[in-house]
């Protein structure tokens, strides 16, 4: 293998090179033929996912190998990540943490880790990348994060199962002259005999030996002396039988270890025994640094001298009992030393943990927003597990819990909030008053994930008890309440109960103004929601007014046009134009908005995508099919890369692909579409919802209009009935139903009910306040109603009709719109079905 140095295009490092790889370790030493085997085994796939496993027992290097391997390797990569893999919530973090060093736009896992995964695939923007997953588990646990894609993948286990999985090496102890090598070379004047001595007591296990050489190095004992003490410290001075998974090399060298640091430095050891409680991952030292005032003994004295501490730090760093990493201020425990001191101190094991619990505690942010350095939950989340805080009884636990979940969920991992509500909730109802404020707090939060992992009915029962109890317990305007009262609006929604759902909105605004004021981030949010609820009540002008509202108070709140919140309300407002009538207005705003969000965000940014679809259907309505299907296909596609197919947001930019289909005439695609996305959504939210009776009339117009018009009218029939019961008979989508069902008994050449439905339903669209007569559902309706008249023979009412409604629509719609040229040759019009945000 070539040196490094030789080659030039060794000085060369990667683009993106994660903070989280360690340090290259100076002292490395051996392992050549392992590495040249590695090297040639990722590099020789040809372009396609190379896929190798480090394999081997706890302290045998698997993890040295691998940061060697980055390190020495370097230069063969645009991209090198190093993903902490032993707990599915980790591999989640480092990946979307990924997705902002590829700027991809994307915060929240579930949109973050399978763009990132996507990226990797296509080799955009780098194809020569190296992703670690360090300490894996099993080959299932990373069924959904391993990528594909022409990288290289290098992953380090304990567990045999991937020698069947993909190519694998067992590594065992060191080589004899490797151990030798290593210790000579650690450790000045060394013989090689005395090296030799050294590594057959201790195994040849790569851990032992780093421990030995430091040991050596600060006490300046000698060979005989340490061979000699390793004999006399015995297993029999430590109760019991050793961790499992404990060589049993390192009890004796570590016993000696730790007693001659504790001779010395006790307060290095009462750090090590903290430190033994928390996870195996980097420990950041603002945990110990920013924390003195919450421990309530000897410890506290300790925390609060600093230069002690990092008197302490550094006498575990010498000694190689911790990794001290003043890059990035972490202090990381080797597993299996962890496990070793928590053997060791079983009869204060209680007490020290609960020390852990106030320092993770009180290391995290209190502000409710996590206005104030979010990233901590980031740091301490690998810590949660093994610390078992989430059990801890007091207080400060109980509030650190909430913020998790709520640092969770707004980065998305949503399956992580959920287990970690449920665990709090577990253990809080065996201890806690059930009505403490943070255990209803958390009951309100699970309802909430619950709902964005799918169970509706299920967030809607925990959703309205906590509401319910809140209420009695908390009062009406405190602000946890609020929130509950808005989660159980989103439930009503989900549900398909849109009055409720205003209902409730509409008191949740008159409560947030009168607590908080009429200008403030939560109140603006409220007045979101009950905009929503508007639209969602076909209240469109009333949704227009209070949206232009909620935009210009957060513009004046947050200075700047692009900023999220205001570019959300004017895509709301673009929307409410559409909804009005207003196509041309509505698709001139929605490019901007669209044009803004590509420039501040990634193209598959939530919001984003949410502007795409908007337009794509501004612009249909407008006229702009060339422009409109383009768009429209995209976003499906998007949606379906990273949501999958039953997600809403990908069943609701479907079912306008039906209608693009439709109107470029590939009635064969959208039938197979619409009737595949009309299942779809059965199964999703149930055969009596709003949402899936007006994804029917789109598939019942394909029906007609593909020739099997009885077939269209018993689908239409079906959804023109179930919208009257749910939302009742003026509603836009119960008069878009009886449109379509108008047009299927006209073919099914039932005149007189054609036209006597036709007659009701215009006079219901001219009456209705968001509609009247110009708007061009209304006049599509009359266009509709002149032609059944003509075939049933009333000549003069339905030329008059025709004409009437042929001007209204000229001026109405921009010169040259499909809809007057549609009406002018006599072809039905459609009043066509757009699912709305929930």
């Amino acid at each position: 293998m070539t040196q490094e140095g030789t080659n030039p295009t060794r000085d060369r490092e990667p683009a993106v090179w994660a903070r989280e790889i360690p340090q290259r370790n100076y002292y490395f030493t051996g392992r050549t033929e392992v590495l040249d085997r590695l090297h040639e085994s990722l590099t020789g796939a040809g372009g396609w996912l190379a896929l190798h496993a480090l394999n081997g027992s706890a302290g045998i290097g698997k993890t040295q190998l691998a940061v060697e391997y980055a390190h020495r390797f370097r230069h063969e990569y645009d991209l090198i990540w190093w993903i902490s893999a032993y707990d599915p919530k980790l591999i989640r973090a480092s990946l979307t943490a990924l997705a902002e060093a590829l700027d991809l736009g994307l915060s929240g896992a579930n949109l973050a880790v399978p763009a990132v995964l996507d990226a990797l695939r296509q080799g955009r923007p780098y194809r020569r990348w190296l992703l670690i997953f360090d300490n894996a588990d099993s080959p299932e646990t990373l069924n959904d994060f391993l990528p594909s894609g022409p990288g290289h993948v290098l992953i380090t286990s304990r567990d045999r199962r991937w020698t069947g999985a993909c190519p694998t090496i067992d590594l065992s102890v060191f080589k004899r002259s490797e151990s030798i090598a290593y210790l000579t070379r650690r450790v000045d004047g060394l013989s090689e005999n005395d090296a030799d001595r050294l590594a057959e007591a201790l195994g040849d296990l790569p851990i032992a030996l780093v421990q030995a050489a430091s040991f050596q190095l600060e006490s300046g004992i000698s060979t005989d002396d340490y061979l000699e003490a390793l004999k006399r410290g015995g297993p029999q001075e430590v109760a019991d039988a050793p961790p499992l998974d404990y060589p049993m090399p390192l009890h004796n060298m570590w016993t000696l270890s730790i007693e001659t640091v504790r001779s010395h430095n006790p307060d290095a050891i009462e750090l090590l025994d903290r430190c033994a409680f928390f996870g195996p991952a980097p420990i950041p030292l603002s945990v110990f640094t920013e924390t003195a005032q919450v421990v309530d003994s000897d410890f506290q004295e300790l925390l609060a001298a600093p230069m002690r501490l990092k008197r302490a730090l550094g006498v575990l760093n010498r000694y190689s009992l911790a990794d001290v990493d003043t890059i990035h201020n972490t202090v990381q425990i080797h597993r299996l030393m962890q496990a070793f001191r928590r053997h060791a101190l079983a009869d204060r094991a209680d007490s020290i943990r609960h020390e852990v619990h106030l320092l993770i505690s009180a290391a995290a942010p209190h502000d409710q927003e996590l206005g104030a350095r979010p990233e901590i939950y980031a740091s301490l989340l690998a810590h949660v597990d093994d610390s078992k805080v989430v059990g801890c009884r007091t207080e400060a636990a109980r509030r650190f819990c909430i913020g998790l979940v709520r640092h969770l969920y707004m980065e998305g991992d949503y399956h992580s909030a959920r287990q970690y509500s449920q665990l709090a909730l577990d253990h809080w109802r065996a201890t806690i008053d059930p009505d403490d404020l943070y255990l209803l707090t958390m009951s309100r939060l699970q309802g909430m994930t619950m709902r964005l992992l799918g169970d509706v009915r299920g967030a809607y029962e925990i959703n309205s008890r906590t509401l319910q109890r809140m209420q009695e317990i908390l009062g009406k305007d405190h602000e946890e309440t609020l929130a509950a009262m808005n989660d159980h609006g989103g439930d009503l929604r989900a549900l398909g109960r849109f009055q409720e759902a205003r209902k409730l909105d509409e008191e949740s605004y008159r409560i947030h103004r009168e607590v908080f004021g009429e200008h403030t981030v939560k109140t603006l949010r409220a007045a979101n929601n009950l905009a929503l609820d508007h639209r969602l009540a076909a209240a469109y002008h009333e949704a227009l007014r209070l949206d232009r509202e909620i935009l210009e108070r957060r513009l004046a709140l947050h200075g700047r046009a692009d900023h999220p919140m205001v570019l959300a309300s004017r895509n709301q407002v673009a929307r409410d134009l559409r909804e009005c009538g207003q196509y041309a207005e509505s698709a001139a705003l929605q490019r901007e908005v669209y044009r803004t969000y590509r420039a501040v965000t990634n193209d598959n940014h939530p919001f984003a995508l949410r502007a795409q679809k908007n337009l794509s259907v501004s612009l249909r309505k407008d006229g702009h099919l060339a422009e409109s299907r383009p768009l429209a296909e995209d976003v499906y596609q998007r949606y379906l890369n990273l949501f999958g197919a039953d997600h809403i947001d990908t069943l609701a930019s479907r079912c306008n692909l039906i209608n693009e289909l439709r109107l470029a005439g590939e009635l064969d695609e959208a039938h197979d579409i619409g009737v595949d996305t009309l299942e779809r959504y059965r199964r999703t939210l149930g055969e009596e919802h709003p949402i899936t009776l007006g994804c029917a009339i789109n598939v019942a117009i394909v029906l007609r209009l593909r020739g099997a018009p009885q077939q269209a009218r018993e689908l239409s029939q079906e959804a023109h009935e179930g919208l009257c019961r749910l939302v009742g008979p003026d509603h836009h989508y119960t008069l878009s139903a009886a449109v379509g069902l108008a047009g299927d008994l006209a073919a099914c050449a039932h005149l007189r009910e054609a036209c006597r439905l036709g007659e009701e339903t215009l006079q219901r669209w001219r009456a209705a306040p968001a509609f009247g007569a110009d708007h061009p559902y209304t006049l599509s309706c009359a266009m509709n109603l002149s032609q059944d008249l003509r075939a049933l023979g009333e000549e003069k009412q339905a030329a008059t009709l025709a004409e009437e409604t042929i001007e209204r629509l000229r001026a109405k719609l921009r010169p040259g719109h499909p809809l007057i040229e549609q009406a002018v040759r006599g072809e039905r019009l459609e009043c066509d079905f757009e699912p709305p945000p929930l």
